[in-house]
């Protein structure tokens, strides 16, 4: 069986569809269909590594769950991966084959078998994964990859390594692709590596919806480069008890700038009772519950808080300090002992000089 899918996996990889075919024969109009299917929507694809991987479902002889993954184009990891199958296997003539398709009808369309006819589009250290049909949306994303890396240098992460794009035309393709509906509706967001180990990898990869993007579009740079700054610095929370989400969005929220902070001034005027800036670091989900009004002001929130540590404490104290926050109870006790650990001063001191400091913003 394995040997058979190795066969099926290096043919896919090299094009030869008649090498494909008589390593993974298909018998009947059903098998022919599935295998046609995987052969087309990834065959096309830049593959470093590809492989397809089988695992035996107990209960059902000559049933198994086939795992396509790979490495696209030098990005992210050797597993990645790009399309789950659940097949019956038989033998007809003395040649085993596919002889049914039993894959459940959400899972038929997961990873890139969302894509119709997917295209790769490289460059400026991204690879962007979309439909033939959004390759204009993928080109003008790519085409500002290298002005919205720049943007990280506040940070100073390590921003070499390539990153993995997707572009959706819609929030319904998003969500069969990444195995479940879209539970908020975003431009772009950051998402977790499927891989299959189940091992998170140490960069996310970003989603794109086609229908926000334009070619020339001013803000195109900010908005990616807000998802770059999640995708590099989730490896800061790899091992902390917790990720605050204003730590994650004041980072990313910091780094795409050009927002005004004229609402949290406001808020701060009026007492900061929407959000406590120490209540708010606690909080698990900014957006339940939340207006879209009261959510853009947890952002700069979060993103004064970061400003504020690199311009009184400098670069080299912000990544120990937003590890020993996400690392604390998140009480206010526990939030006061990070700030002593790392900056030297506790919680009524550091919000204080936070306020003030939060009045100068533009």
């Amino acid at each position: 069986m394995q040997a058979a899918l190795d066969l099926a996996a290096h043919a896919l990889v090299a094009g030869d569809r008649s090498e494909y075919e008589a390593a993974l024969p298909a018998y009947g109009a059903e098998a022919r269909k599935v295998t046609a299917a995987l052969y087309r929507r990834l065959g096309s694809l830049p593959w470093r590594r590809f492989r397809f991987t089988a695992t035996a479902i107990p209960g059902h002889q000559g049933r198994y769950e086939v795992q396509a993954s790979g490495r696209l184009a030098r990005v992210g990891p050797d597993d990645r991966l790009a399309a789950v199958r659940v097949l019956d296997f038989g033998i007809r003539a003395g040649v085993l084959g596919v002889v049914a398709d039993e894959t459940p009808r959400d899972v038929r369309r997961q990873y890139f078998m969302a894509f119709s006819r997917p295209i790769v589009v490289r460059r400026q250290g991204l690879v962007v994964l979309t439909d033939a049909s959004d390759r204009r949306a993928a080109e003008a994303i790519a085409a500002v990859g290298q002005e919205a890396r720049q943007r990280l240098a506040l940070l100073r992460v390590d921003a070499d390594d390539p990153l993995f794009v997707a572009v959706y035309e819609s929030s319904n393709q998003a969500g069969v692709s990444l195995g479940g509906a879209l539970t908020k509706s975003a431009p772009a967001f950051a998402v977790k590596v499927d891989r299959v180990s189940g091992e998170p990898w140490r960069l996310l990869d970003i989603v794109v919806m086609g229908q926000y993007v334009a070619q020339g579009d001013s803000w195109l740079p900010r908005l990616l480069a807000h998802e770059m700054a999640h995708a590099y610095t989730s490896q800061w929370f790899a091992s902390t008890r917790h990720r605050p989400p204003l730590l994650l969005e004041g980072l990313a929220t910091a780094v795409e700038g050009g927002r005004s902070f004229a609402p949290l001034r406001a808020e701060i005027a009026a007492g900061n009772h929407v959000w406590p800036l120490v209540d708010a670091l606690s909080v698990g989900d900014l957006w339940m519950g939340s207006t879209n009004e009261e959510v853009a002001v947890a952002y700069l929130e979060g993103a004064a808080l970061v400003l504020y540590v690199l311009d009184e404490w400098g670069l080299e104290r912000l990544r120990p300090f937003v590890v020993a926050i996400a690392n604390s109870d998140l009480s206010r006790d526990g939030i006061d002992a990070a700030c002593r650990d790392v900056l030297g001063v506790g919680w009524g001191r550091f919000y204080s000089g936070w306020r003030e400091y939060a009045m100068t913003l533009p």
